[in-house]
């Protein structure tokens, strides 16, 4: 019996409507009917007398399943056919009557009643441990049923005390195979409306040819374990292994309840034709010979329940996996890579046109740091159940990480409309958290796609851009992807670049390269230069220019990534080099807005510079005025943090940020860089000039020094040098050259050529 305590099956489609009595009614007769009929079916196994024992009682396995799953008040059920059972059919002594219906009944119902205390009657599970449990129950069912009915046998003189033991351990056998035989597979097909869901996730799911190729050697086999009987085959055993091999395979390949039916077919049939004495197989004359049979009965309607059993147990837990696999946690959506799943299979089938919905949450940020994340977890989870009641027919929802969800639907009917509906449903979302209200909004990127076409990565490259260009835009909207939206592309290529730079530092390419800086006024003792970047292509050895992947790097925050990789490829470059370094007065690198706001860098300096022959005090950080304003305070911090270290700082493209310079006086920087533009302008514009010797200003007042940049022509760098900027970088100096080449040149004449 390997199918758990089962809960009152619901009623089927088609008997839904009939009133409850009716329906009640026609399944107690169905039940009773079933039971008169293997009743019946147990006396032709025993053709010796109304005082044998039958060597199976597939009645028993009937009773046991109808009370397991309909409950004790169809005990009736086994009473009632057993009234002309004895009267007419088989008569007996009228004595031996209650005796028998008392045998029949009490050992169920007693069963019945300590399953159903002691196990979860609404576990839909189907395993070997709670089969092995009612398996125990059927021996004890056995038992005392044997000893009821024996008892009344002798009371009624249809057995004599010689006989007794015999008779009471072939009506326990008997008992016994008729449950293991028949109540798994009735239990199961009983549970089947209940069973079924869960099953068609689970099932293996065959070829038809495989199960027709499976009945007709099933067929086959039971059709030469009868016609070997007829040629007096000496081989009975091994005949019959042949249909238990094919159970093994049903057990293997499909369906519990197919598999058990199968059994329940195979088992009463061979104890069948055992019992009486065809297809090889000799009737049992003693005790000995019937508890042999009776044992191999038991084993071979035992096997397959148990195989089936573990093999269930194992595709259960493989689909428990992968759907742990396969959806989130938190919210029970599909997760990432079950959405890519889905939406390979929407691109891989000739549908109509589909729509991806990118949904990400605005300053979603906000809500973890001012909140906590227990709060923005709880939001996650409102926004999840939001889109999911708006989901419809056919559509498709999955978190796809933190705050971001996408939906597949057709593109069909007003889908600007449901889309518009998605993000005003998000904005309405007021969710209190103890003292506090949580709301925000939300960045929707629709992609519509054509499967005739469209691929998968282009597809959410698409919808990924679009959800982009929504927030750029402040958020609280859907941004349709065209595929002429000049901005869309432009963004797209920037996700490109992210994804090259990543790569681009896994695969060590890029190149350093050198500028000098040069005094204006007397001669340069040693070297000062600025590190610049350059990307070499994969493959093709063509150098990019900082312009093509700095803003990318940026705009995805890899610029802290960035700024270290630069930073410790050009120590390992000095280091692998030491001879030059007493060459040196001042390395210049540059670093991001990011790594300003970055507390770990100045110990990642420290540590570095802990290992290395580079000393503090030639290095330069180099940081664009926009960048150290945007946060004064935590800029200053670092600055202040670095320069403990000994290191110096240099204010880049000074002059364009900010119209007020009040700022300065809570920055400790020793260079201030006069923006390119400004240089460059000095010839035609007397406002470039008066910036700039502004600028010049502020650097004495502030005890700063200068560096122009962007100086192109041997008269440039005179005029600067005539109004008093300290130092120049630009063509007129040198070009930028790769390090190694750099420093093998001699250094560029650094005497002022005032004019």
């Amino acid at each position: 019996m390997w199918c758990p305590p089962l809960p009152k099956i619901q009623p089927s489609s088609y008997s839904r409507g009939m009133p409850g009595a009716w329906l009640t009614a026609k399944r107690f007769f169905a039940w009773t009917l079933a039971y008169f009929g293997a009743a019946m079916v147990a006396v032709w196994f025993a053709p010796q007398g109304p005082d044998a024992v039958s060597l199976i009682w597939p009645a028993g396995g009937i009773a046991f399943a109808a009370l397991m799953v309909h409950g004790l008040r169809y005990w009736p059920i086994i009473a009632l056919p057993l009234v002309p059972l004895h009267v007419w059919i088989l008569p007996t002594p009228w004595l031996f009557v209650p005796f028998s219906i008392a045998a029949n009944v009490l050992p169920v119902c007693l069963a019945v009643y300590l399953i159903h205390r002691m196990t979860r009657a609404s576990d839909p599970g189907f395993r070997i441990g709670t089969g092995l449990q009612l398996l125990g129950f059927g021996v004890g069912i056995s038992i005392l049923s044997a000893l009821i009915g024996v008892t009344g046998m002798w009371f009624s003189g249809m057995a004599t005390p010689e006989t007794v033991p015999a008779r009471m351990a072939a009506w326990a056998m008997a008992d016994l195979v008729g449950m293991v035989t028949v109540s798994p597979a009735l239990m199961t097909l009983l549970r089947l409306n209940e069973f079924q869901p869960l099953e068609a996730d689970v099932a293996v799911k065959p070829r038809r040819l495989e199960f027709v190729l499976w009945t007709a050697a099933f067929l086959a086999g039971l059709l030469v374990l009868w016609f070997s009987g007829q040629l007096q085959s000496h081989f009975a055993l091994a005949v019959a292994c042949l249909p238990l091999a094919l159970i093994v395979w049903a057990a293997l390949r499909f369906q519990p309840v197919f598999a058990l039916v199968a059994n329940m077919v195979f088992a009463s049939g061979l104890a069948t034709v055992a019992a009486l004495g065809l297809g090889g197989f000799q009737a049992p004359d003693t005790l000995g010979e019937t508890a042999a049979l009776t044992c191999f009965l038991l084993v071979v309607a035992l096997i397959p329940p148990i195989l089936t059993a573990a093999n269930y147990q194992l595709r259960v837990a493989s689909h428990r996996q992968l759907r742990r696999a396969r959806h989130d946690a938190m919210t029970r959506l599909p997760n990432r890579p079950a959405f890519e799943i889905e939406l390979k299979k929407w691109l891989s089938r000739s549908t109509p046109r589909g729509v991806l919905l990118y949904v990400d949450l605005d300053q979603f940020k906000i809500i973890n740091d001012s909140l906590s994340h227990a709060a923005g977890d709880a939001f996650v989870l409102g926004a999840a159940g939001i889109l999911k009641s708006r989901l419809g027919p056919g559509q498709f929802l999955a978190r796809m990480g933190g705050d971001e969800f996408a939906l597949i639907i057709d593109d069909t009917g007003d889908v600007r409309t449901f889309a518009a509906g998605l993000a005003e449903s998000i904005a309405a979302l007021r969710l209190p958290w103890f003292e506090q209200v949580m709301a925000t909004t939300a960045s929707i990127g629709a992609a519509p796609f054509d499967p005739a076409s469209d691929e998968f990565g282009e597809v959410l490259a698409r919808a990924d851009a679009a959800c982009q260009s929504a927030k750029d835009q402040g958020g609280n909207q859907v941004f349709w992807a065209d595929g002429g939206d000049g901005g869309l592309n432009e963004k797209r290529n920037a996700m490109r670049w992210a994804v090259r730079l990543t790569a681009a530092m896994d695969e060590d390419r890029f190149r350093l390269h050198c500028q000098s800086i040069v005094p204006l006024k007397g001669q340069a003792m040693r070297r000062h230069f600025e590190v610049l970047l350059r990307l070499q292509e994969a493959g093709e050895g063509n150098l990019l220019l900082p312009g093509q992947f700095v803003p990318a790097a940026e705009r995805f925050n890899l610029g802290p990534r960035l700024d270290r990789y630069v930073f410790d490829r050009t120590l390992r470059w000095f280091e692998a080099s030491p001879n030059v370094l007493d060459q040196i007065e001042r390395i210049s690198v540059n670093l991001s807005a990011a790594t300003l706001m970055d507390e770990g860098f100045p110990d990642f300096v420290r540590k570095r510079l802990g290992d290395s022959v580079v000393r503090p005090e030639q290095l330069c950080f180099e940081i664009t005025e926009t960048s150290a304003v945007r946060d004064l305070a935590k800029a200053a911090r670092l600055i202040d943090r670095m320069r403990e270290q000994g290191a110096r700082f240099a204010l880049d493209d000074f002059g364009t940020g900010f119209c007020s310079f009040a700022y300065l006086a809570s920055l400790r920087v020793d260079y201030f860089k006069i923006d390119g533009s400004f240089v460059r302008d000095m010839g035609h514009s007397a406002l470039a000039q008066s910036i700039v010797r502004a600028i010049i200003d502020i650097g004495r007042v502030t005890n700063t020094l200068t560096v122009a940049e962007c100086v192109e022509t041997t008269a440039l760098r005179a005029k600067l040098g005539s109004l008093g900027v300290d130092f120049a970088q630009g063509y007129a100096i040198d070009r930028p050259r790769d390090i190694s080449e750099f420093f093998s040149a001699p250094p560029p004449d650094a005497v002022a050529l005032v004019g």
